[in-house]
């Protein structure tokens, strides 16, 4: 990797690439290997054209200089001030449009995609981006999870776990001798029903693990083996 980055930087794997972005000190923001590639046959790293997803005025910025991105239908969308999606063919990078841009919403929170559909935890409940209407619907049927509200869950995280959603989340418990942090685990499958309407059924949620309180993040990614 020819620029340093840190845990800020987004990854996205796609067709035996991965696709690195961000990540990297703010005054690189405009630099050409902003974003890198890492080919996993050849093992190499190359530089991808620079996005430019970012207004450089400060007082013009939504949020930092943190980008996202999301792999969905064959496409490579990047998020930040902007919103662009990748031509592969022409090496370029397109505007959206506005019918798209509320999936930047989704990109920049609890997330994941599975069979082309991407869900998202807007912290209340669960939805899908139906990329035909352009519209966030909510995923019907999820019952039996404790309530995720509040303070005390926080720092949720959401995995392609076989084609079933793997949620996670933290809770805290302050009156404890000692700070705890334990990390809760749901697995929810998906049935799609009248093709325009997808349900969920919550299999089963357990804590799966232990940390001190002080634990603030995490990241999972699920592996086949």
């Amino acid at each position: 990797m020819g620029m340093k980055r840190n845990s800020s930087s987004t990854a996205t794997f796609v067709d035996g690439k991965i696709y690195v972005a961000g990540g990297c000190d703010d005054k690189y923001v405009d630099y050409p290997n902003w974003m890198e590639v890492f080919d996993l046959e050849t093992q190499t790293w190359s530089p991808v054209k620079n996005p430019r997803v970012f207004w450089l005025h400060e007082e013009d910025r939504i949020k930092g200089f943190i980008a996202k991105s999301v792999w969905l239908e064959g496409k490579l969308y990047v998020f930040g001030d902007e919103s662009v999606v990748y031509n592969q063919e022409e090496g370029r990078w397109d505007p959206i449009g506005m019918d798209n841009y509320r999936m930047a919403w989704a990109a920049r929170h609890c997330h994941c995609v599975i069979d082309d559909v991407l869900y998202f935890w807007d912290g209340e409940r669960f939805r899908w981006w139906d990329s035909k209407a352009s519209l966030w619907k909510e995923l019907s049927g999820i019952e039996g999870l404790p309530d995720l509200s509040g303070e005390v869950r926080k720092y949720c995280k959401m995995v392609d776990l076989g084609g079933k959603i793997g949620f996670l989340w933290c809770e805290y418990l302050y009156n404890q001798p000692m700070e705890i942090c334990r990390i809760w685990c749901a697995e929810i499958s998906l049935e799609r029903r009248n093709g325009d309407e997808i349900c969920g059924k919550v299999e089963w949620f357990d804590y799966v693990l232990r940390a001190h309180g002080s634990c603030s993040s995490f990241n999972v990614v699920s592996a086949s083996v």
